[in-house]
């Protein structure tokens, strides 16, 4: 019953989880005038020097005009067809997010012509252009498709003019990128991005050839090869270093960081998925899906307001570097609804206050910090999550107040002192506030808990499962009923599917374990 229960709330979690977060393919939400709060947050958190950012120059409508190809139903199959690679950007006119893009989509194409990088890029009214945008199934605005040899696949990059480079090159055949000069080093290490840097002796043998397929599978981080010992310097900022080498330089607190295993796929994937994103990631409407199915299970959120946020951002950081590679660490802005909102259900929480929980995809368990939030107890905490000594969390409401009731309340804390009373009978009825028919079960089960009110060995009690969680509690629909048999009480017997007042109490004369003495109530008497 046990494992049936976690294995139901894994699936139900996640459920609920991709449900609440899920973006079709690369749609943005589209009708805003303004960015959204969670992007301004991630600025302000990170802080970059837009300097420093290859996204940093403005391209004019005159450059994107020249840069991109505007398509039509009626040109759209013939460049299509004769254009060996084309990056399409299906867009509305009417749309914030496809004006906000054009530029840096624009800016891509520039810089992938002046490397000499034959990509051809295009635009899509697809909203003037609807058969082309049917056919390949442009729904959302914007869409981007990327088409190699005429078949097109879903665009799965980012939305910098430097992440859509990058996820070009590697779909054409270009994993890493070779740096020749010192001027090319130095316009890498100004960059606001991650990348993996890559020192061979010669660009053969089985370490390059590892380096090299981890660098086809991670296609949203550069990787940067060189075989000169003077450049290897500079962009591993000076460190003593021999071929083969490998390290991860960031614009952020943690800047360098060196890869110290073997020279192997496995390690060299594990070691740039473990480093290649931020000590703390802001979660997005761009990143969230990647970020939830990412190999690192385990993910600890912090759920809280853009200034609690950044006085806190330290305090994740120092901890994040203490379990890299073990936990993914994030930060959710409460006051985006659609990102937070579902999460903290789950939970039975608000957001009035700074929030900390932590979910293992790997298993569906949940967690909560229910301590204050202090540098010691976060460390704690991720250590128990970590040796698996951590209990997991269930939401529960109060315990009430020791009133007699012929209808006892039964929450998360308390279910194991009622319902698994090894002395008693217990019929439960499991209800939820939103569902419709459970109105009328709680009248029923009211007048069934007067009519066994006098019998000491049976309790009848309801459980609101909208607001409180039991491992071993696991229902189907609502309203649901169980009998817990005195003697045996992992596994509850389920009610009848088509029920009346009549029915549940024949149930429970059926099942009753101890005699229906104490009021003089037998298998006769009926409501």
């Amino acid at each position: 019953m046990q494992t049936m229960a976690f294995s139901s709330l894994r699936v139900c979690l996640v459920a609920l989880l991709l449900a609440a977060f899920c973006i079709i393919h690369l749609t943005i939400a589209t009708g805003e005038d303004e960015l959204d709060d969670l992007d301004l947050l991630e600025l302000d958190l990170e802080d970059p020097d837009p300097s420093a950012s290859s996204s940093s120059s403005v391209v004019s409508l005159a450059q994107q005009k020249k840069a991109l190809v505007q398509l039509t139903d009626y040109t759209a199959p013939s460049f299509l067809a004769s254009n060996q690679h084309v990056l399409l950007l299906g867009y509305a006119s009417w749309c914030t997010r496809s004006a906000e893009l054009m530029p840096e989509f624009a800016a891509a194409a520039i810089l992938l012509q002046e490397s000499g990088i034959p990509v051809s890029f295009a635009k899509l009214d697809a909203v003037a252009s609807q058969r082309i945008a049917t056919l390949y199934n442009i729904k959302g605005f914007p869409t981007v498709l990327f088409f190699a040899n005429g078949s097109d696949e879903r665009y799965t990059g980012g939305f910098t003019r430097h992440e859509i480079v990058v996820w070009v090159k590697k779909h054409i055949g270009m994993p890493a990128t070779t740096i020749f000069s010192a001027q090319e080093a130095d316009e890498v290490l100004k960059r606001d991005a991650t990348t993996v840097i890559g020192f061979f002796k010669q660009f053969s043998g089985p370490e390059y050839e590892a380096f090299i397929r981890v660098a086809m599978k991670e296609d949203e981080t550069e990787f940067i090869q060189v075989d000169n010992m003077d450049l290897a310097k500079l962009l591993n900022l000076g460190a003593q270093i021999q071929a083969p080498f490998l390290s991860i330089i960031k614009n952020e607190p943690e800047t360098y960081v060196s890869f110290e295993d073997s020279f192997d796929e496995n390690s060299i994937g594990w070691f740039v998925e473990s480093n290649k994103r931020p000590l703390v990631t802001i979660v997005n409407r761009q990143n969230h899906m990647k970020l939830y199915a990412s190999p690192i299970k385990l993910q600890v959120t912090l759920f809280a307001d853009a200034d609690s946020s950044r006085g806190l951002l330290p305090l994740l950081r120092e901890v994040g570097k203490l379990f890299k590679g073990q936990i993914l660490f994030l930060i959710v802005d409460t006051a985006d609804e659609e990102l937070s909102r579902p999460t903290l259900m789950l939970y039975g929480m608000d957001a009035d206050e700074p929030v900390v929980t932590a979910f293992n995809y790997g298993d569906g368990s949940k967690f909560l910090l229910e301590e204050s939030l202090t540098l010691e107890s976060l460390k704690e905490f991720c250590k128990q999550l970590v040796s698996g000594a951590r209990k997991p969390y269930y939401k529960s409401q109060p315990i009430p107040l020791e009133e007699k009731e012929d209808v006892q309340i039964v929450v998360g804390k308390s279910f194991e002192s009622i319902v698994m009373d090894t002395s008693k009978d217990v019929f439960l009825e499991v209800y939820t506030d939103w569902c419709a028919k459970c109105d009328a079960a709680n009248k029923a089960v009211k007048a069934i808990g007067k009519h066994f009110k006098d019998v000491a060995s049976l309790i009848i009690a309801k459980i609101d499962a909208s607001a409180n969680e039991h491992p071993l509690l696991q229902v189907e629909d609502y309203p649901y009923f169980l009998f817990y048999p005195a003697n045996k009480k992992t596994n509850p017997i389920p009610g009848p599917k088509k029920w009346s007042t009549k029915k549940l109490v024949q149930f429970i004369h059926k099942h009753a374990t101890v005699p229906l003495t104490s009021s003089g109530v037998t298998d006769k008497d009926e409501l």
